[in-house]
């Protein structure tokens, strides 16, 4: 487990660093999960019960509310869609500013992104 952290002034407790972080000054972390190559960027803020899935970024300045999840794949849906309706599904997986379908941002090893660079928040 390798947990880079470049900074001064850094509190972490009560947390579970997985491994391959990168921590950097003025970071704030309080009973949170980082998965797997999580990112937090100067002065970030991250509250209790946060999640952090592998291979987030989250951005120099930012504050999450409590009980946040960041994740690079979208949730799936569970409701029956025999309806006929328009699906929630079809349009919650178009979460990247570029309109692209939520599959293309998958972070698994068969993934389009596999070897991307993170996606940063």
């Amino acid at each position: 487990m390798i947990v880079i952290c470049s900074g001064n002034n850094v509190r972490i407790s009560n947390s579970y660093l997985w491994g391959d972080n990168i921590i950097e000054d003025g970071v704030t972390l309080d009973h949170v999960i980082l998965c797997n190559g999580a990112v937090i960027r100067q002065g970030c803020t991250v509250p209790r019960g946060c999640v952090l899935s592998f291979r987030t970024v989250i951005g120099a300045r930012f504050a999450l509310p409590p009980y946040t999840l960041i994740s690079t794949t979208a949730a799936q849906d569970t409701a029956d869609e025999s309806d006929g309706d328009v699906s929630d599904r079809d349009q919650d997986a178009a979460f990247g500013s570029d309109g692209s379908d939520a599959s293309e941002h998958s972070a698994g090893a068969n993934s389009p992104r596999a070897n991307q660079p993170p996606i940063s928040m």
